[in-house]
Order: C-alpha cells, then sequence, then structure tokens
C-alpha cells in the first residue's frame, strides 16, 4: 500500500521557505550536533500498521554549495510484531520501500529497509533500533548515500510489501541472537532428523550458560565447573560431556547433524552436557546444539580469523594459562566414550579424549 504525503509537504512549504529554503516540515529545530530535524514526523498508513510515524532528518553540508541533505529517517510507533491473521497488522517479515519525489514527479531517492521481527535490516546505510518485534518499534535509519538535497523533496511515498527471505553474511546476528560463522546457500541437511534444509550456522553469544548455575558456579566437590573467561569476553562453561552413557552413541560428523547428535546424546545418561544446551532458548530458539566435528572445525576457522588472539584463561585441562581452547563437539569416537575436540593452534581434533574431561561447550544452531 502507498501512503502520499503530498499535501501535508506542500503546506509546509510555505512556511519553510521563508526560513531555510526547505519544502521539509515547519517546526525546524537546529541541534549542536549539526543535525536538522523536520517537525515531530508525519503519521502515514501502510497495508500493515495503521499509525507509523515518519520523520525525515536533514545534515548541513557546506563547501561551494552548501545545503542541507537528507541524512536519514526517524520511524516511530511502527508495529513490526508478527501478522495477526485475522486482522493483518503487523509488520514482521515485511519491506518497506521508501521513496523522495520532487515537485514535478520525478523521483530523486528510493530507500528500503526489512522488518524481520526481531531486527530490521537495509543496504541503504545503518539501521538503530528499539523495542524490535513489538507493537511499537522504533527506528532510525541513516543513510550511507546522502546525495539529495532536503530542498528539492516535495513528497515522500511509503509502501510495505511482503519480505522474501532473509539472506546472513559472516558474523552477522542470526535469528537465535547469536553469531553467523557458517553459510552455504545451496542448502544443506538438518535439522532432528535431517528431513530439513539449512543454510546458516549461528553459535551462542558469550554468557549464554548463566541461566544454568550449576555450570557456572564451583561446588565444595568440584561438579559442575565455573565458567572459563576467554580473552575476547566470550563466557563458555567447562563440564563433562556424560556421566555414563548405556544408549547409541551418535557418530555423524557432517555439516548440520549436530540437532540430531545432540538429542540422541540428551537421551543417553541422567546427567549430560546435552540435556542443558537443549534447555538453552537463546533468541526463543529451541534448536540448539552441540556441534559436530565439521561444525566445530568451521566456527574454529571462522573464530580464529575474527579473534586472532582468542586463548583460554584457567584452562580446563592444562591449570593454568594456555593457547589450548578444549571444546566438546557431539560426534563420538569409536569405543563409544571418548570425544574429540579442537584446538585452536592446530585446527584440528585431537582425542578421543575421556567424557568426564571438563571441556568447554559452544551451542550452535543450524537454520
Amino acid at each position: 500500500m502507498r501512503t502520499k504525503l503530498t499535501g501535508l509537504f506542500k503546506a509546509a512549504a510555505v512556511v519553510s521557505i521563508v526560513l531555510l529554503g526547505t519544502t521539509f516540515a515547519a517546526d525546524i529545530n537546529i541541534g549542536t550536533s549539526g543535525t536538522q530535524e523536520f517537525g515531530q514526523g508525519i503519521q502515514v498508513t501502510t497495508a500493515c500498521d495503521s499509525s507509523i510515524t515518519v520523520k525525515p532528518i536533514s545534515t548541513f553540508f557546506n563547501g561551494s554549495s552548501a545545503e542541507y541533505k537528507v541524512s536519514g529517517f526517524q520511524f516511530s510507533n511502527l508495529d513490526s510484531s508478527s501478522k495477526d491473521p485475522s486482522t493483518g497488522a503487523g509488520c514482521a517479515n515485511t519491506t518497506f520501500t521508501l521513496d523522495l519525489w520532487n515537485e514535478t514527479g520525478s523521483a530523486l531517492a528510493t530507500y528500503i529497509f526489512n522488518n524481520y521481527g526481531s531486527s530490521f535490516t537495509t543496504t541503504d546505510g545503518t539501521i538503530a533500533a528499539q523495542n524490535a518485534g513489538t507493537s511499537s518499534s522504533s527506528l532510525t535509519l541513516s543513510l550511507s548515500n546522502i546525495s539529495v538535497p532536503a530542498g528539492n523533496v516535495y513528497r515522500i511515498t511509503l509502501q510495505s510489501a511482503a519480505a522474501g527471505p532473509r539472506t546472513f553474511s559472516l558474523g552477522e546476528t542470526g535469528p537465535g541472537g547469536g553469531t553467523v560463522y557458517y553459510v552455504n546457500l545451496s542448502g544443506f541437511a538438518c535439522g532432528p532428523t535431517l528431513s530439513n534444509t539449512c543454510k546458516y550456522i549461528e553459535y551462542a553469544p558469550a554468557l549464554w550458560a548463566s541461566g544454568f548455575p550449576e555450570w557456572t558456579t564451583p561446588t565444595a566437590s568440584g561438579g559442575w565447573s565455573d565458567s572459563y573467561v576467554l580473552t575476547n569476553g566470550a563466557v563458555d562453561p567447562a563440564i563433562p560431556m556424560v556421566t555414563n552413557c548405556t544408549k547409541v552413541i551418535p557418530t555423524s560428523s557432517a555439516i548440520g547433524a549436530g540437532l540430531q547428535n545432540t538429542i540422541a546424546l540428551a537421551n543417553c545418561a541422567p546427567e549430560n552436557a546435552a540435556e542443558h544446551v537443549r534447555a538453552y532458548r537463546g533468541g526463543g530458539q529451541s534448536d540448539w546444539a552441540i556441534p559436530t566435528r565439521s561444525e566445530l572445525s568451521a566456527l574454529n576457522t571462522y573464530r580464529k580469523t575474527l579473534y586472532p588472539n582468542w586463548q583460554s584463561v584457567n584452562d580446563p585441562i592444562n591449570g593454568g594459562i594456555s593457547f589450548i581452547d578444549g571444546f566438546w563437539n557431539s560426534t563420538g569416537s569409536g569405543n563409544g566414550f571418548g570425544f574429540e575436540y579442537l584446538s585452536r593452534d592446530t585446527r584440528g581434533p585431537l582425542g578421543p579424549v575421556n567424557i568426564a574431561y571438563q571441556l568447554m561447550i559452544k551451542p550452535v544452531r543450524a537454520f
């Protein structure tokens, strides 16, 4: 649906031309930051929300042709929640297209941003958002290409349409609040029975285990270990894999098989790492898993590039400051009791090791 703001901007132009020669709304406030904001915003209607407020922002540029240029937009009272099938309200999974026009009806610029419920994306600049995924979201779109003179803008139109599938890049925040570290746009088998198709894997954020005090609080008998603080700020618990397993140990090392492996491990013994990872609900997601050997290898390669100084403090194996990161994966060894892990320095599997050893856990999820 397209909303025209012609009348509002045209009426305001009479006042604002006298002040600064701009066709934006009146009540101009020039702040100490050099950013010029226009009025209180204009209420617009789209197919998924009947009361969005849009407020253009411009910035003054010195030079031979000193002038204000459109530098961004503020949106408030945006319903970014999931769509209500009965009312149609809710703009989650919606693409918004913002067009600027001059007085003769010629297009000056087009800007696009996507609302994926819990997050907003754009290729036209950067977005700072508050209350994403709620009925009262707000966001500021700061443009990367600031080229349109504010005085040339006569009309703005805002359109909304269903968004296509979101694409992620390495290092972006995933739906679960983790970091995307593996991308295969051709897709790979994933899910509890490998019957789903995924394109990405994300790893859990720092302090993901803070909701499990038995992992982060020392006990008199040793028990579950403290968390280990890494130099890049990530915190992961060091724990044994299982206490005793009387069922089949999963052996798949494939990309995408982590959840299937982890479900099998969670059913393996009364007390094990997998059941705690399965209980993790980062980003509201319930499919977090202990990575397979291949998934952990991909993470190891990614994080060595992104965090070249990633190292353990109070290493869980060597009992002191060390350059070894021991992380469990969910790929079982041949004897059914050892689990391999990766070293940051060798980028290769070490083990098998005793399942009672306390190594670190970094949950991942394919999506």
